[in-house]
């Protein structure tokens, strides 16, 4: 029995030298001069037995810079589910002829998707052909009122507007809402480098005023910016001869929605369906009706597309839902006849009211009498006592019924698209830092939870789940999801309870593998490489100017699982130096524990 006293006792000791040892060289790692006037907080914890085995200022409040994103996708898994999947919907408001004309709009809605490519809207614009769309008499017309307005977050840097990192937000997005800018050099010294746009697409301008340059040329580069609130990119700089092409970057578009309107009648002309009108923006909302939501059967389901097949020759369309006009009378949907020399067209923009008057249906004049609709009870939108009428056939397998009517004016829905499952979005979140995709998650969040598709109902509905998390919430301030705003506030401790918090969830291993892991792949691909840490760190970087931020796991050398947490605020060093000073705080843990 003394034995065994003796025994436990010198164990005890030996864990306390080992304890203050470990404490003592983490204090002399972190005592640079770059970091005296700055604030560093840590805490590193046992995630089997709970023990806080490092602590630096725990509790101080800091800017996290991008770890905010480990907040958003841990609640996002939560309170939306590792299968909840964002649409991309495309509807046809008229009657589809035989021939495959239609008499009136097609209008592609955005869901939320920030996922979706040129190749998603490869597939709608295949859909709507094999639907029976050879010919779109009016518009195309961009719907995003799933979500709000808002552009950029609160506290955002007017400086980072023009560059992909920092693309404006909108529920009805395509490639990120940017574009990628490469250049190579020209067949002739002097001349201006050959530069082109992925995707390529007429809908951003570039200014050319680069030049090519003889081989071995010193100072070369090529750099680029865009003109602010205009969607034109200017290039600058020299290639020299010889040269391969050179990606020089991303850059945000002006009015993402209508970006994504262009992109798609690039895709439907490709697949054979001309759209004779413009591009312009849907003034009638699509409400909340449960038959635009998508329904349980759905989700999970890649194959969950609502194409309709065509009707059999000299029968009526299986997507006709408006009839036609009678002979000699105008069609309700029928085209804007162009004014006459001298008069005012019908689509003309409305002046403002003067003072103390209505804006009489703000800057635009009201679409549905433009294009000679009934009017309806609340004009814009459809009136809200209209009777849903739904088709008499069964519905399709995943329940969104084929036709949706109102009042006299029908909609039919002619395609969707899916995004990848949510467990596989909460990766492109983390592993690449992506800011837009974090930001529409949390917006999300507000429409699907609130109702609210806004930044500040998805907020409220991130703080509760914090709260239900065990995070101290006076230490959480939150006004964005991406951390792109220095307003935010949390501290290291609470990053650490979140991380033990999903440590514990049926979700662990999906956060888990979303995660950049060191010497690996996303922002930790060169971090650490060739190390015994590679592979065995999971973990969310997070960089601004003078914000160096890393929260996540690491497995130890003597397979220890560890949550950790190291923000750095207001240091004067490169950021550089900020990351190598975590990569040896890392390498110490993994060594000593």
């Amino acid at each position: 029995m003394h034995r065994v006293s003796a025994s436990f006792a010198f164990f005890l000791v030996l864990s306390a030298l080992h304890a203050q040892s470990l404490q003592a060289e983490i204090d002399a790692l972190l005592n640079v001069e770059w970091l005296r006037y700055g604030y560093c907080g840590v805490v590193v914890r046992d995630l089997q037995t709970g023990e806080t085995l490092y602590t630096r200022d725990a509790e101080r409040v800091l800017i996290p810079a991008s770890n905010m994103k480990l907040l958003v996708s841990a609640a996002a898994l939560h309170r939306l589910g590792p299968d909840y999947r964002f649409r991309t919907r495309v509807w046809m408001r008229g009657t589809l002829l035989p021939d495959g004309t239609l008499q009136g709009d097609l209008i592609l809605q955005g869901l939320g998707d920030a996922t979706l490519e040129m190749r998603g809207l490869e597939t709608l614009a295949q859909q709507v052909r094999q639907a029976g769309v050879q010919r779109v008499q009016g518009y195309l017309l961009y719907d995003d009122s799933w979500l709000d307005a808002e552009r950029y977050g609160f506290g955002w840097s007017s400086d980072d507007e023009p560059f992909g990192y920092q693309a404006q937000m909108s529920a009805l997005c395509a490639e990120r809402n940017a574009v990628r800018l490469y250049a190579k050099p020209a067949t002739q010294v002097g001349e201006p480098a050959q530069l082109r746009l992925e995707p390529a697409t007429d809908y951003v301008e570039l200014v050319n005023r680069t030049r090519t340059v003889e081989r071995g040329a010193a100072n070369t580069g090529i750099r680029a910016t865009r003109t602010r609130a205009r969607n034109q990119i200017i290039v600058e700089g020299t290639i020299p001869m010889g040269s391969e092409e050179v990606f020089v970057g991303r850059y945000s578009v002006e009015n993402p929605s209508r970006y994504a309107a262009h992109l798609f009648r690039q895709a439907l002309q490709a697949a054979g369906v001309v759209v004779e009108r413009g591009i312009v923006p849907n003034l009638w909302k699509f409400d909340d009706h449960p038959l635009l939501k998508v329904p349980p059967a759905s989700r999970g389901n890649q194959a969950a597309h609502s194409t309709v097949p065509l009707a059999k020759r000299g029968e009526p369309h299986a997507l006709q839902s408006v009839p036609l006009a009678k002979r000699g009378e105008p069609h309700a949907l029928q085209s804007v006849p162009l004014a006459k020399r001298g008069e005012p067209h019908a689509l003309q923009s409305v002046p403002l009211a003067k003072r103390g008057e209505p804006a009489g249906g703000g800057q635009f004049v009201n679409f549905n009498r433009a294009v000679g609709l009934t009017r309806q009870t609340h004009n814009p939108l459809w009136s809200a006592e209209a009777k849903l009428q739904r088709p008499a056939q069964a519905p399709l397998p995943h329940a969104i019924p084929a036709v949706w009517k109102r009042g006299d004016a029908g909609v039919t829905l002619l395609a969707e698209h899916l995004s990848p499952p949510l467990r596989e979005v909460v990766a492109l979140i983390n592993k690449p830092s992506d800011n837009l995709l974090t930001e529409i998650m949390l917006k999300t969040l507000g429409k699907e939870v609130r109702g609210a598709g806004t930044t500040a109902a998805g907020v409220q509905v991130l703080r509760e789940f914090l709260q239900s998390a065990g995070l101290e919430m006076g230490a959480v301030h939150i006004v964005d999801g991406s951390g792109l705003s220095r307003i935010n506030g949390v501290s290291p401790e609470n990053f650490v309870r979140l991380l033990e918090y999903m440590h514990r969830s049926p979700h662990a291993e999906v956060f888990r593998e979303s995660l950049p892991v060191y010497g690996v792949d996303g922002t930790l691909r060169n971090r650490l490489r060739g190390t015994p840490v590679q592979g065995n760190g999971y973990a969310k970087t997070g960089s601004l100017n003078r914000v160096s931020s890393l929260s996540g796991y690491l497995r130890t050398k003597s397979g220890r699982w560890l949550a950790f947490s190291i923000i750095m605020n207001a240091y004067n060093a490169p950021a550089s130096d900020t990351r190598a000073l975590q990569d040896k705080l890392v390498q110490i843990l993994w060594e000593r524990l």
